[in-house]
Order: C-alpha cells, then sequence, then structure tokens
C-alpha cells in the first residue's frame, strides 16, 4: 500500500503550515473563479459584453467607489462574507445558511463595465448609485438577519439610510475638489463633480454655476416620515 503525503514524525512545522496555507488558498480560488465566472455570464446576458476576470478585478478597484465598498466588493468575489455556505459547517447556526427563499445566500453582487459614450457624468454617477446601493442592501440584511431576528426593516427608514448614504457621498465628492488640501492625486476635479451630480440636485436651479463650495447641497429627494400612520381607534360606527 502507497502512502501519500508527509511523515508525522519529521513533518516541520513551518511545512505543515505552507501546506495549510496552500490547501487554504486553492479553495480560496475555486470559490473567486467561481464567483468571478457568475459575474462575466450576468454582464454578458444583459449587456451583451463579455469582460475578462481581469477586467472584473480592476473594475471593483474603481476610483469611485468609496473603501469601504471596495472592501465590500472584493470580500463578495472571494466569498469572505458570512453568509451562505459558511453556516452550514456551524452548529446550531445552519439554518443562517439559506435566505427567505430558501435557497444558499449567495454574496457576489453583478458589476459591470460601463465605458460606453454617455452624457458626462453618467457613468460616473450609475458607479456610485449602483455600488452604495448594493453596500446599503448588503447593511440592511445585516441588520435584519443579525439584530431584529430576521423582521423586515420599514420602508421608509430604508429609503432615508440610501438617501443619508448619497449624500454623504454627495458631500465626500464636494470636499474633494479642494486641490490644495488633497493634491492631484487625490482630489476631484471640480467638473467632475458639477457632470456628475447635475440635474439630481435639490432646488438645483437656485444653486450657483459651481455649487461645489456651497455650505449645504442635498439631492434632490426627500426624506420620508419614519412615523407610522394613526391607528383606527375601533370606534367609528358603533352605536350607543
Amino acid at each position: 500500500m502507497q502512502l501519500r503525503g508527509a511523515k508525522l514524525s519529521t513533518l516541520m512545522q513551518k511545512t505543515a503550515y505552507a501546506g495549510i496555507k496552500e490547501k487554504k488558498a486553492e479553495v480560496t480560488r475555486k470559490a473567486s473563479d467561481n464567483n468571478v465566472r457568475q459575474v462575466t455570464l450576468a454582464i454578458q446576458h444583459t449587456f451583451k459584453r463579455r469582460p475578462n476576470p481581469a477586467q472584473i478585478w480592476k473594475r471593483i478597484r474603481h476610483k469611485d467607489f468609496t473603501r469601504q465598498v471596495k472592501n465590500f466588493l472584493w470580500k463578495s468575489l472571494h466569498s469572505a462574507h458570512r453568509i451562505g455556505s459558511y453556516w452550514k459547517h456551524i452548529p446550531e447556526c445552519e439554518d443562517r445558511a439559506t435566505c427567505q427563499c430558501r435557497r444558499t445566500e449567495f454574496g457576489a453582487a453583478t458589476f459591470t463595465d460601463e465605458k460606453g459614450r454617455n452624457l458626462p457624468g453618467v457613468s460616473r454617477l450609475y458607479r456610485i448609485l449602483i455600488s452604495e446601493s448594493i453596500f446599503m442592501i448588503w447593511k440592511v440584511r445585516n441588520e435584519c438577519v443579525i439584530t431584529k431576528g430576521g423582521d423586515s426593516s420599514p420602508v421608509n427608514m430604508v429609503h432615508n439610510k440610501w438617501l443619508h448614504a448619497i449624500n454623504q457621498r454627495l458631500l465626500f465628492d464636494r470636499v474633494l475638489t479642494n486641490h490644495a488640501k488633497y493634491g492631484k492625486q487625490n482630489s476631484i476635479k471640480t467638473s467632475v463633480v458639477l457632470h456628475t451630480w447635475s440635474s439630481t440636485l435639490l432646488n438645483e436651479e437656485d444653486l450657483p454655476e459651481d455649487w461645489t463650495k456651497e455650505p449645504r447641497v442635498l439631492v434632490g429627494t426627500e426624506p420620508k416620515s419614519s412615523r407610522s400612520p394613526p391607528q383606527p381607534s375601533g370606534r367609528r360606527g358603533q352605536g350607543r
């Protein structure tokens, strides 16, 4: 009988660690390759174009994404989020592997290469809205599953959280137009920010041509009331 592997009596700790690390890397590569393949197929189906894996990995590091979003996208492609099959091997937590539709949760999202010649700023706004919305969905999902025991968040609350995230991103863009403070490498051209958010701002017709230095600029969507509608008293129509 021919045995394979290392002899325990002569195995060094360094060699054992290297073998474990290599095996783990192999599993990780399989997961990420599968995720990239699914993203590629989704892009091909939706946009009739087929990016190669290198383009997808490059796109998730796009400069228009915040550091949090970049980290989220990287973990999604590597299946590094604590969802789906992660919970299948943890006692008493197996039920967390499936979502409400009774299917194993899948963390990788669909990212696209949107280099089409659109109006100035449209592609950048698209990247910002999609990436921030995906990240918001992820955070709301975690809040529902982990904090609220599976209960859904009120629609108005989700709307207001999303609006806050987009306004924070708008503020981030405005701050980065300060070339003197952030330098050429880290700052954003004022014209890029103006084109990106054009026709999306609240009372935009009253703003100056360059509104990036204004103290308070918001996107043109109002927050929704978080108060519940009044409940009927139950006495209407009752006879004495």
